[in-house]
């Protein structure tokens, strides 16, 4: 299930927090400065140039404090410690690919997923969980933006979860944080939107008038903060990089996105370092490999997080990160991800990287081009103290 909580700041029940923060271990004098800090709020409304009279809070958190996001995660912790004491419970069944880790609930910040069997008393009982903590502390759900999302559970059973939840069935892929979350292999156009974000970006009307330089520098940028939040999480088909590139390219020599001539420098040539004669530009296609390249490193060095130990348990099974086969039924994530150890095995200079205590992307990626021909001429041309527009011209 994924629930919002609704005015999760605005809220909050003053009293909910100074219980919590005296049972948590606070000392007593510390935990007074705190509610005093909380409880002093106050509110006046400009209206028409008019200020209206002084309006005490009664609840909630004051947005903006460096305080209340702190506030807020020791309440989601009494959350979290609810639905630990739920899982003595011996009618609560965990979902099948929770057990191992005692997992039913991950927070992020007022969004909430729960995890459980698709049963009617598992459900029951989780919502009699979180109902007695949203009374307890006045922290409701908006239930528009709440779902609830199955997986080999007949129809009748839908049904009966849906009354007991209020809440619609979710439909996959559903975007949670920019991200597209599904457990299938996204197709093409479900990449479309960042496309589209990227076109807007660079298509502006005064586009067209920028210099050559110009356009590298706005490249750069738009490739690398766009992409590069994606390619973090996901990779990316063959058919969207070429697609992206060619947006780029057109763009870079034309200044628009409607191909009119050939380019006069072939893409791949402008995406070399300026070592071998390119303009530095990222190339999605090589970077793409090295962000799976570190979701690979971070499966081997990462005891701590949590996504590894869900890996290990169900996937890895403490085997060496380099040896473990990966199952028929993983994720297609995760096997994007294991075809990375093939690659790693053939480069000396991946293997020495990859074994670091810190893996190191730009080095990583350096690495990649260091077979190529390094430009006799990088001298003249970097190291000119012209502006960039002359630069460009020669």
């Amino acid at each position: 299930m994924q629930l919002d909580i609704q005015k999760a700041y605005d809220t909050i029940d003053w009293k909910a927090i100074e219980c919590v923060l005296n049972e948590v271990g606070f000392p007593k004098k510390f935990t007074n400065w705190i509610m005093i800090a909380v409880t002093s709020v106050s509110y006046r409304f400009n209206i028409n140039g008019n200020y209206t009279n002084i309006m005490k809070a009664n609840c909630g958190l004051r947005q903006g404090d460096l305080i209340s996001p702190l506030l807020f995660v020791i309440m989601m912790e009494y959350l979290n410690r609810c639905f630990q004491k739920m899982q003595k419970n011996h009618n609560f069944n965990f979902h099948a690919k929770c057990e191992k880790l005692d997992l039913t609930n991950l927070c992020f910040a007022d969004d909430l997923l729960l995890f459980a069997s698709g049963d009617k008393g598992s459900v029951t009982i989780m919502m009699d969980t979180f109902d007695k903590f949203s009374n307890s502390t006045d922290l409701r759900v908006n239930p528009s933006k709440c779902c609830i999302f199955f997986g080999g559970v007949d129809q009748s059973t839908k049904n009966d979860i849906k009354k007991i939840t209020h809440f619609d069935e979710g439909t996959l892929p559903f975007r949670y944080l920019g991200i597209l979350m599904t457990s299938k292999k996204l197709s093409i156009h479900n990449y479309m939107g960042l496309i589209v974000r990227i076109v807007g970006r660079i298509t502006h009307r005064s586009s067209k008038l920028l210099s050559y330089a110009r356009r590298i520098q706005l490249l750069n940028s738009v490739i690398f903060a766009m992409t590069n939040y994606w390619l973090q999480c996901l990779p990316f088909p063959k058919a969207v990089i070429k697609k992206i590139n060619s947006i780029c390219c057109t763009f870079l020599w034309t200044g628009s996105i409607e191909k009119s001539r050939k380019a006069a420098v072939a893409w791949k040539s402008v995406c070399q370092p300026k070592r071998n004669g390119g303009l530095n530009i990222i190339d999605l296609e090589v970077w793409n490999r090295i962000t799976l390249l570190k979701l690979l490193w971070n499966l081997s060095g990462k005891s701590d997080n949590l996504w590894k130990k869900w890996v290990h348990v169900y996937y890895i099974k403490n085997q060496h990160i380099m040896e473990a086969c990966v199952p028929d039924n993983a994720s297609w994530i995760m096997k994007a991800i294991m075809q990375q150890c093939e690659d790693i095995r053939q480069n000396q200079v991946w293997i020495e990287i990859f074994n670091t205590p810190k893996f190191k992307m730009k080095k990583m990626y350096m690495a990649v081009h260091d077979r190529a021909q390094k430009v006799v001429w990088r001298t003249l041309f970097y190291g000119n103290v012209a502006r960039p527009r002359a630069l460009i011209t020669l």
